[in-house]
């Protein structure tokens, strides 16, 4: 058995939770007896402090290349920094079936690693596909999709988890490549979620469309041209009319001004399609890393994903641990087993 610590460190974590979906980026380990270990994708088991598997799920592991997204049900909190190993066991992935990944809140995560489909839990069978967009090596984890014009886009044709919802959470990374680009949508084409308009320098969320919607301004502030930058929306229909939109761009809470119109208490259809790239006007960039909930998401919920993809000193990765290199007791003939 290969071990490798990984400690998320409670500096850069914004709210204790005991269930986190916690994407880590395998290219990030450069040890070649850790990569050599490999016998199946499977293979790598992820413990927590105390020795018990965690959940997780292997997106596109490619040990040649030494690239892949490992998710996994962490607990992360303010207080005190938390340990996970990466256990590499050989034929473990032959003989023993995944451990199932629950999680609260229905998830999409698409990691976008192999543009084919995302990672679900338990609360939805959801297909994106991929009509366009064009797989690129550059994202901040893993691989990303690089959309070329308006016509390129992922989507799905059937929102079961947005229908009549009324609470839900949207997080991406996006990096626009030019100022001609003119919008990056985030959901249905008439009733999208997040409208990003470049042109203008607006940021508009808008869940029930343009008669319902709020907006930031001055948006290339906070996203410039060639930059990577992660945004998330929360929408709560349980609260008060002028409270029900949150944005945060790179961690940071947004002030939004009421648009037009009412803010809704719910998503109000069904069976629509769920696009992210565009809505009939151009948006041309990378995008990255969606994550959608049927949860409304704390600020410090925001601040954690950004920090934990942004800032290399959020997760840190010690040394590989090996049986050459386990201690031996002293004076026993046996060495300490992990």
């Amino acid at each position: 058995m290969i071990r490798l610590p990984i400690t998320i460190n409670a500096s850069k974590i914004g709210e204790t939770s005991a269930h986190k979906a916690f994407s880590f980026d395998l290219s990030r380990i450069t040890d070649a007896v850790w990569w050599a270990a490999f016998t199946d994708a499977g293979d790598i088991v992820v413990r927590d402090s105390s020795g018990n598997i965690k959940p997780r799920v292997i997106d596109s592991l490619d040990t040649v290349a030494k690239t892949g997204v490992i998710t996994w049900d962490a607990e992360v909190s303010t207080a005190e920094d938390k340990v996970y190993y990466l256990d590499i066991i050989s034929g473990y992935g032959a003989v023993n079936s995944p451990v199932a990944f629950t999680n609260d809140g229905c998830l999409i995560r698409y990691s976008m690693d192999n543009a084919e489909a995302p990672f679900v839990d338990s609360c939805g069978n959801y297909s994106l596909t991929n009509s366009g967009a064009i797989l690129a090596q550059s994202g901040k984890i893993g691989k990303s999709v690089f959309i070329p014009n308006k016509s390129a886009f992922l989507y799905q044709t059937y929102i079961t988890q947005l229908s009549s919802a009324t609470k839900w959470t949207v997080s991406l990374l996006f990096k626009p490549s030019d100022t001609i680009s003119y919008q990056l949508l985030v959901g249905e084409v008439s009733q999208g979620i997040m409208r990003i308009e470049f042109l203008n320098d607006i940021f508009y969320v808008e869940p029930v469309g343009l008669t319902g919607s709020m907006a930031l301004d001055n948006m290339a502030n906070y996203i410039p041209v060639d930059e990577w930058a992660e945004v998330t929306f929360v929408f709560d229909g349980s609260l008060s009319v002028n409270s029900r939109s949150a944005l945060y761009v790179n961690g940071a809470p947004m002030e939004l001004r009421v648009n037009t119109g009412a803010n809704p208490s719910g998503f109000p259809i069904s069976g629509a399609e769920y696009l992210i790239g565009q809505s009939g006007i151009s948006f041309q960039g990378n995008i990255d890393e969606l994550r959608h909930f049927d949860e409304a998401k704390s600020a410090g919920w925001a601040i954690t994903e950004y920090n934990m993809i942004f800032d290399a000193e959020a997760v840190t990765i010690g040394g590989v641990i090996t049986s050459s290199n386990r201690r031996r007791p002293f004076g026993f003939g046996f060495g300490f087993r992990l």
